[in-house]
């Protein structure tokens, strides 16, 4: 095969006939291998994690890749432009809820259809990029939920490992499952490894963060043998994790934390506390679960219902 780099737009239709734009950049080796497939941007504010999308497309010389590498630097466009965090805003559905998508639905299905069909089916590997969006910060973890086909589990795990993040999350095999979801999730569930990079805070483009989400990707290339060097391993007993859980508001309020990213908590602990606007205490909020903070919210305004943490459970 001919050694090469392409960029260009997938496109489609909405319901009211505007047109869906999704960009994506292609390296094809000058050996056969497999097909990674890199979607960042599922969340348009999480910007380390695009930002290393870009830059691991701009790394790889063709001429030393064996298989192919395609990346989607940034797959909502709308939310990206439109400082959107967590939904598309033009429908206000969330992407990472809404693969694999309908080619008849909305704006949101329709856009992972697409991508769906066009990338995601014909890849032998699939990395989930995301990264702390503007109301949040993130400890740094990859996570892999289990589907009950150990091939596929097995490969997933090992490429998550690769990512070399301080925290690892195995979620286990559901005992239903949603008929959509994470891109991640709904690939592995249809034969892909795939697994999810996070880390990130409050849409901020920390190069820090930028240069460990680099890294992970640039592991997963050496990783699949797609690419010459052995994997770095700055982490190489990251803390296990069980179960990814949230803590959601009990009442409309003000939200005020007690705890931070990473810290560890136990069953029964306080970690936050819900005001009314005049500053009297609503609720005390506490841990459900021994577990580690792997996200926090830190905006106050928080509806009920709402997330406030998000846990992975240690036992």
């Amino acid at each position: 095969m001919a050694a090469a780099k392409e960029t260009r737009y997938l496109t489609a239709s909405t319901p009211k006939d505007e047109e869906i734009r999704v960009p994506v950049a292609t390296a094809t080796g000058a050996s056969d291998g497999p097909t990674l497939l890199v979607v960042a941007g599922v969340h348009g504010s999480e910007y380390v994690g695009i930002e290393a999308t870009k830059r691991l497309f701009q790394w790889v010389v063709p001429e030393r890749l064996r298989g192919t590498l395609i990346t989607v630097p940034c797959l909502n466009l709308p939310a990206f432009f439109g400082l959107a965090a967590h939904i598309n805003p033009v429908d206000g559905h969330d992407l990472g809820r809404s693969f694999p998508g309908d080619a008849g639905g909305s704006h949101s299905e329709r856009l992972t259809d697409l991508v769906w069909n066009a990338l995601v089916q014909k890849a032998d590997f699939v990395v989930d990029v995301h990264g702390g969006d503007l109301e949040e910060e993130l400890v740094e973890y990859s996570q892999v939920n289990l589907t009950g086909n150990t091939a596929v589990d097995e490969a997933g795990e090992a490429l998550a490992r690769a990512l070399d993040m301080p925290m690892f999350l195995k979620r286990p095999e559901p005992e239903q499952r949603d008929a959509s979801g994470g891109l991640y999730d709904m690939a592995s569930a249809n034969g892909i490894p795939a697994v999810l990079s996070e880390a990130g805070s409050h849409g901020m483009l920390d190069e820090r963060i930028v240069a460990i989400h680099f890294r992970g990707l640039r592991n997963a290339l050496h990783h699949l043998g797609m690419y010459d060097g052995e994997p770095t391993r700055e982490n190489p007993s990251p803390l296990e994790l069980r179960r990814f859980t949230g803590i959601a508001a009990p009442v409309d309020g003000f939200w005020k934390p007690y705890v931070t990213k990473g810290e560890i908590v136990q069953k029964g602990q306080p970690v936050g506390e819900m005001q009314d606007l005049f500053g009297e205490k609503l609720a005390i909020v506490d841990s459900d679960e021994d577990a580690a903070i792997l996200g926090v919210i830190t905006i106050p305004p928080r509806p009920r219902g709402s997330m406030l943490i998000g846990l992975g459970t240690i036992n």
